[in-house]
């Protein structure tokens, strides 16, 4: 009696039913992804769930959603980064790039909204391969100099300056400064590429001296040569930062 009232109850509520089931299915999905990454400063999330076909992985800090599972909130550094970058021992890394990221106001030609800045290196285009539609990228010179330049993104080009407007060497407000425009991106069609197009990038040195005001790194994306090792890659990564 009790199977076949739960039973009548279950085909009652097909809707509320169908989405118990899906989140059960993530949860478990979820513990599998979680079981994987294991405790630690960091928790790793692999091209096939990030992006979708490029040869990367990200490292972020044990923060947010996943804080109880990664066991502990260490903050990356870009000590961590440059650790990395010079680590001989793990043959299969690529690339290496740090991002830090902030929300602020955006404004130009009277035009104003809020927008996601990322402070980027000259090394995320190489990883993230964004479509330039106009300009240029951030350069090593930006890389170490910082400066009040900044790449947006073909929505807030729309946005701000017009359709099929080439705003390169115009210039937009964050806040209260100016900077000039370099270029204009557009996603390459990845997943993980997709934010190019509604955000403001500049370099990360300018983000964390001018904007942010900290020296905080959100996220380490890590591209590599052989995809077919990339669970290995992340093993040595992973070794390599809680020695």
């Amino acid at each position: 009696e009790i199977i076949a009232s739960a039973s009548q109850a279950l085909k009652g509520n097909r809707l509320r039913t169908a989405l118990t089931m899906l989140g059960i299915i993530i949860g478990i999905s979820s513990v599998i992804l979680i079981s994987s990454v294991g405790s630690g400063a960091v928790k790793f999330i692999t091209n096939e769930l990030s992006s979708f076909g490029t040869n990367y992985f990200q490292i972020t800090p044990g923060e947010g959603v996943f804080a109880s599972f990664a066991g502990t909130s260490k903050p990356l550094t870009e000590e961590d980064t440059e650790a990395i970058i010079n680590e001989s021992g793990i043959t299969n890394i690529e690339s290496v790039a740090a991002f830090a990221y902030t929300q602020r106001t955006v404004s130009a030609n009277e035009v104003e909204d809020t927008i996601l800045i990322y402070g980027m290196t000259s090394t995320s285009q190489v990883i993230l391969k964004p479509d330039m539609l106009y300009g240029e990228f951030f350069s090593e010179v930006h890389d170490d100099g910082g400066g009040n330049f900044a790449v947006i993104g073909v929505d807030v080009a729309t946005a701000m300056f017009g359709p099929d407007t080439d705003p390169v060497g115009e210039s937009i407000r964050i806040d209260e400064d100016r900077y000039r425009v370099l270029g204009v991106t557009k996603s390459s069609g990845g997943f993980a590429g997709s934010f190019f197009d509604s955000s403001v990038s500049v370099p990360l040195k300018t983000l964390q001296n001018q904007i942010a005001h900290n020296d905080k790194i959100d996220e380490i994306d890590i591209s590599v040569y052989d995809e077919n090792i990339m669970n290995q890659t992340i093993d040595d990564v992973d070794a390599f930062l809680r020695d």
